[in-house]
């Protein structure tokens, strides 16, 4: 392809009229004029011209690159079309005038724009790694808690002194703790702390929940009174291994984990009140304070979420207090509330039910029971709860209702001679002091009425202050804080 003219083919001295770059202005300026006075450029027809004939493209080309190029931004000049469109496009970039300057920052603005949006999507479109912890189904993110827990578990067994338990399960072979005035911590290998994790990652690692830190305790003193260290758990021989990890049994001599793991006590005249703490194992910080800073007599109850809970269960039981496991069912507000992938629901089979309740057993061991958290739908239905009130019967375990309006689950563990207790109060629905200590108030008043009296908290910062103050305050008022266990079958059904 040839064109029409050569690239600098002339060359030309430097005049004062060369100093000004050819454009629309000067068209302008030699129209007002009418061309009089104005050397014509070469190769360009001018006003002045008598027959207003224009050079051969060969004379057009030998002149300034800018004569041949039209003014884009001027009404006044002829925009047809003509040959040596590289030459034109590059007088026209390289040319002066405050158009073409503003024409090309308004293109460089685009360009960056470009870019930027180009950097951006590029990694928000890259596609994340699937994993055992990362799928997607089509409703979001994914989080495959059964491989996760199921790990968890075979970690915290290898690494606990009484090993991973078989059929029969071996004898314990960690170090016991004698009953004293103080608790004495179980040594564990590598552990520089009375609360460092069995397991490499430890209890805490990974949570699902962290509303705290340790440092929201720390205004709070811990138990200053006696405390005796329960005895060693798991026994022995009160597991079997089942497909989900090691379930509780009754033992060849009869003896229950109820019987061998509640704390012990001896019942005296007067009313008692018994205290359950919900949702631990799910925040490293609020277990512990847990069991550093409520009387030995609260019982603790760990979330089945939650990671190391063998480990947790140990440090309770060596700090005085006995243990409970939650058991999640299905609420009247489900899916709203949501009792997660092992809760029962009304809508499965008695079958996997049974396999649900196998896998909550087997996420820790030495504990004395379960505790139903929410279940208003499951527990209204007694076709639903006898299968699971049979199984936990036959595994010698306590079962503690969640106290919802409606529920049939006392009157039906009465029947079927399952050890039963309902929770007649939640302290801190309302996690506020005042709401708190007015709850103390009616709960008082409820062991007054009835004898005895069960109430749940959780692992609030304000709800342990004011249980601290108030305990000191029971003997004034005949109360008495009881273990969940001693109060099993002692309240009236309503």
């Amino acid at each position: 392809m040839k064109f029409p003219f050569k690239f600098g083919s002339s060359k030309k001295k430097k005049t004062e009229e060369d100093d000004d770059v050819f454009d629309g202005d000067d068209i302008d300026a030699e129209a007002e004029t009418g061309g009089a006075g104005t050397d014509a450029p070469k190769g360009r027809a001018t006003d002045g011209d008598a027959e207003g004939v224009e050079d051969p493209p060969s004379a057009r080309g030998a002149g300034r690159v800018d004569d041949a190029i039209p003014d884009f931004f001027d009404e006044d000049i002829d925009d047809t079309p003509e040959p040596g469109n590289l030459a034109r496009l590059k007088a026209w970039f390289g040319g002066g005038g405050a158009k073409r300057r503003l024409a090309l920052a308004a293109a460089g603005v685009v360009v960056l724009a470009l870019l930027g949006g180009g950097i951006w999507f590029y990694p928000s479109s890259t596609p994340q790694p699937e994993g055992p912890q990362n799928g997607r189904d089509g409703r979001g993110v994914v989080i495959n808690l059964d491989q996760a827990l199921a790990e968890e578990k075979a970690r915290v067994l290898e690494a606990s002194p009484q090993g991973a338990p078989e059929v029969p399960a071996p004898a314990s072979t960690g170090s016991t703790s004698t009953s004293t005035s103080t608790s004495t911590s179980t040594s564990t290998p590598g552990a520089d702390s009375p609360f460092q994790a069995i397991s490499p990652q430890g209890p805490g690692k990974g949570m699902i929940v962290p509303p705290v830190t340790a440092a929201s305790y720390r205004g709070i003193p811990s138990y200053a009174g006696p405390v005796t260290a329960l005895s060693p758990a798991p026994d022995a021989a009160l597991l079997v291994q089942g497909e989900a990890g090691a379930l509780p049994v009754v033992g060849p001599d009869g003896r229950t984990s109820l019987a061998v793991y509640a704390r012990p006590y001896q019942a005296k005249q007067g009313e008692k009140i018994a205290l359950i703490v919900t949702g631990l194992g799910l925040d490293r910080a609020a277990t512990e304070a847990a069991i550093r800073i409520l009387p030995p007599q609260v019982s603790l109850a760990f979330s089945i979420y939650g990671r190391g809970l063998d480990y947790w269960t140990q440090k309770a039981r060596e700090a005085g207090h006995e243990t409970l496991l939650e058991l999640p069912m299905e609420s009247k507000a489900f899916p709203v509330e949501d009792p997660g992938p092992h809760g029962l629901l009304t809508e499965n089979s008695p079958k996997e039910n049974i396999k649900q309740l196998h896998y909550v057993l087997s996420r820790a061991s030495g504990y004395i029971g379960v505790v139903g958290t929410m279940g208003s739908r499951f527990t209204a239905h007694e076709d639903v709860l006898k299968p699971i009130f049979a199984e936990l019967k036959s595994r010698g375990l306590l079962y503690v209702d969640g106290g919802g309006a409606g529920s049939a689950g006392p009157a039906l563990a009465a029947q079927m001679g399952l050890p039963w207790a309902v929770v007649d109060m939640k302290l801190d629905d309302d996690p506020s002091a005042v709401a708190i200590a007015l709850k103390l108030t009616a709960l008082e008043g409820v062991a007054h009425k009835r004898m005895v009296a069960v109430a749940t908290l959780q692992a609030y910062p304000v709800t342990f202050g004011q249980i601290s103050a108030w305990a000191t305050t029971l003997k004034s008022k005949k109360l008495e804080l009881a273990p969940v266990s001693a109060l099993a079958d002692k309240q009236l059904l309503r």
